[in-house]
């Protein structure tokens, strides 16, 4: 953001230039005085114009911001006294460690690319780390992975916080006092919780891992393996024609459709014992410690997707073998084949290799061989087995653009080529009109 003026500033808020300068007097806005109003100012202002609004007087912002009042938002950040900087260099002199890792680090962790002197004590504890034997690798992947999480927590508290107290049409700097009073009662019941709530389910989630430790630290003595080695069990699932359907019925409606397969998707993790690695767009990445439960938890969800109203149907793929834990993430071939045989998938279809068909038939879920196939990135062909779809004795009709079940909810129905497609919407059945062989050929996503 370039630095504004004085008056630049004021007409963004809407106020008077003069008031900036009072502020600014104050030391309320550009309180380093380096004659600059940057997008710090921007927030400075827009929390103290939210306390105005609810009566505050500036001489009771002036005190209640220079005594660090933690009552006045982010007074502790935005009015701290100038810290001295430490360069990445100097911060590795003084703590004895190398400057890449540090400057790694602290772009990892959202601290860079200087440090204040106060949080110089972040990288004292890392040196502490490192000086107990902890591979300093080792302490930047979990840095890492604190910085994208947090990152994005706070992103999402703070869209929260925005969404519940503007009002279309209300000033977004909080001039109205309505609009300030909303502001205070989040302020008075999430602040206080929302730290304590991080570390709760910090720790609920550092017992769970440990408990899925220890137990795979048995079972890799009883099978005699060398415990560096991971195994696991990779689903791909994702939502056919997704895209189609955005483009069809909006962004809003698949958003809702998006977060209902999110619940879906961790309700059943929970209860077959998975965990969620990751989620790109409309695809969940899950990973399980044996494939039997693997399997059970994609019938459940698509069993259960199947009986949703107005739902697209599911494109899953099952691998199963040695996997490499990095930074939150699994990777390596077990994991890129899973990848690649869910995206082979059609919709309604459950694909699954050698080892996971038979887990399958192992825990009586029927399995039919389809053949062998040429996968990306897989030097030789794979076997591949579909999971029988019992459960799904009357497949609703689907609408061929958007991918929505339809059944008796058709608002159109079109026969083409010998065979008759249902329409949930007059735009479906348009664009279905303009191209149909766009939408009668397989795999569309």
């Amino acid at each position: 953001m370039q630095p504004l003026t004085p008056e630049e500033l004021a007409r963004i808020a809407g106020v008077a230039p003069d008031e900036i300068e009072r502020y600014r007097a104050a030391k309320l806005l550009d309180p380093d005085e380096d004659g600059v109003l940057d997008e710090m100012d921007v927030l400075r202002l827009r929390i103290l114009m939210h306390y105005r609004s609810l009566g505050h007087s500036i001489d009771d912002l002036d005190k209640a911001v220079h005594s660090a009042s933690p009552l006045i938002l982010y007074s502790d950040l935005l009015w701290a006294p100038v810290q001295e900087m430490v360069s990445i260099e100097d911060a590795a002199v003084e703590t004895e460690l190398p400057p890449d890792a540090v400057q790694t680090l602290l772009r990892a962790v959202g601290l860079g690319p200087a440090v204040p002197r106060d949080e110089m004590r972040f990288l004292e504890a890392v040196k502490a780390l490192v000086d107990a034997g902890i591979p300093l690798k080792m302490v930047l992947d979990v840095g890492r992975v604190y910085g994208d999480t947090l990152r994005r927590l706070a992103q999402t508290e703070v869209r929260m916080i925005r969404e519940f107290m503007t009002e279309q049409g209300r000033s977004s700097l909080l001039k109205d006092r309505d609009q300030s009073e909303r502001l205070d009662t989040i302020q008075t019941l999430l602040v206080p919780i929302l730290e304590p709530l991080l570390l709760t389910i910090h720790r609920r989630h550092m017992l769970r891992a440990s408990i899925q430790e220890a137990v795979a630290d048995l079972e890799a003595i009883e099978r005699g393996d060398d415990r560096e080695t991971l195994y696991a069990a990779i689903a791909f699932v994702d939502l056919a024609s997704f895209t189609s359907l955005a483009n069809v019925h909006g962004d809003e409606a698949a958003a809702e459709i998006l977060d209902r397969f999110d619940e879906l998707v961790r309700g059943l993790l929970e209860e077959h014992n998975g965990n969620l690695v990751k989620q790109i767009g409309d695809e969940f990445m899950v990973t399980f410690a044996d494939a039997s439960n693997a399997v059970r938890f994609v019938v459940a969800l698509d069993r259960a997707a199947s009986a949703e109203e107005n739902f697209p149907a599911l494109r899953t793929g099952i691998n199963t073998g040695p996997v490499l834990y990095r930074v939150g993430d699994y990777v390596g071939t077990t994991v890129n084949l899973a990848a690649r045989i869910a995206a082979m998938a059609t919709p309604n279809e459950i694909l699954v290799t050698e080892p996971v068909a038979h887990a399958a038939a192992d825990v009586g879920v029927s399995v039919e061989w389809i053949g062998t196939r040429e996968v990306q990135g897989i030097d030789e062909p794979v076997g591949l087995w579909r999971i029988e779809r019992t459960w799904a004795h009357a497949e609703p009709e689907r609408d061929p653009v958007c991918g929505i079940a339809v059944g008796d909810g058709a608002v159109a129905r079109l026969r083409h080529d010998g065979r008759t497609y249902s329409f949930c919407s007059a735009d479906c059945l348009r664009r279905f009109l303009e191209d149909p062989d766009r939408y009668t050929r397989s795999g569309d996503t």
